[in-house]
C-alpha cells in the first residue's frame, strides 16, 4: 500500500467518524427535538402513501403540480424567480470565470439560488419541509429526511452563449 492510499484510507475512516460524531452530537445535545422527530417519521411511514411516489429503481417520479399540495403556487413564483435572476447575472462571465471559486460553471447546468433569495422568498423552504413533500419522500428513504441544500438549477444554454441565449429549462 503506498502513502497516498494510506493517506486516503485514513480521511476516509476519520470522515465517517467525524459524521458519526456530529450525528450524536446533534442528537444528544438536542434530544426533544430528535424525539419529536422520530414521532413525526412514524407519522408518516405509517400512513399509506399519497398519490405520488418515488420510484424505487430509478430515485425519482414525475409528476405534475397539482398532485403535491403547495406546489402549483410554488412553479410559477419559481419561474418568474429564474427570468429576474438570469436577467441580474452576468452569465457569460459565471461561464467563463465561474462564481469565485476559480471553476467556469457548466453551460448546461448550474444553481442561481443563494441562501439570500432563500430569506425573501420563504415559501420555497416551508414547500420543501411541508408535509406534502414528506409525504412522498419519507417512505421512499424510511426516515423522515432532514433539509441541508436547496438550488435552483439552469439549464440548455445554447452554445456559444450570447445575448440572446435563454435556458431551455428551470
Amino acid at each position: 500500500m503506498n502513502v497516498l492510499s494510506l493517506i486516503n484510507s485514513i480521511m476516509l475512516r476519520y470522515s465517517k467518524l467525524n459524521d458519526y460524531r456530529n450525528f450524536l452530537v446533534r442528537t444528544l445535545s438536542d434530544f426533544p427535538r430528535h424525539r419529536q422527530r422520530k414521532q413525526q417519521a412514524r407519522k408518516f411511514l405509517a400512513s399509506p402513501a399519497g398519490s405520488v411516489s418515488i420510484d424505487p429503481r430509478s430515485g425519482y417520479v414525475l409528476t405534475t403540480a397539482n398532485r403535491i399540495e403547495g406546489l402549483r403556487e410554488l412553479v410559477p413564483m419559481l419561474q418568474e424567480f429564474a427570468v429576474r435572476k438570469l436577467a441580474a447575472l452576468d452569465v457569460p462571465r459565471l461561464l467563463e470565470h465561474g462564481t469565485g471559486d476559480g471553476k467556469p460553471l457548466k453551460p448546461f447546468y448550474f444553481n442561481i439560488l443563494t441562501r439570500g433569495d432563500l430569506v425573501v422568498m420563504p415559501q420555497v423552504v416551508d414547500f420543501a419541509v411541508s408535509d406534502g413533500v414528506l409525504k412522498v419522500l419519507a417512505p421512499y428513504y424510511r426516515r423522515l429526511p432532514e433539509l441541508s441544500h436547496m438550488a435552483v438549477f439552469v439549464s440548455g444554454f445554447a452554445e456559444p452563449f450570447g445575448p440572446s441565449s435563454v435556458p431551455l429549462g428551470t
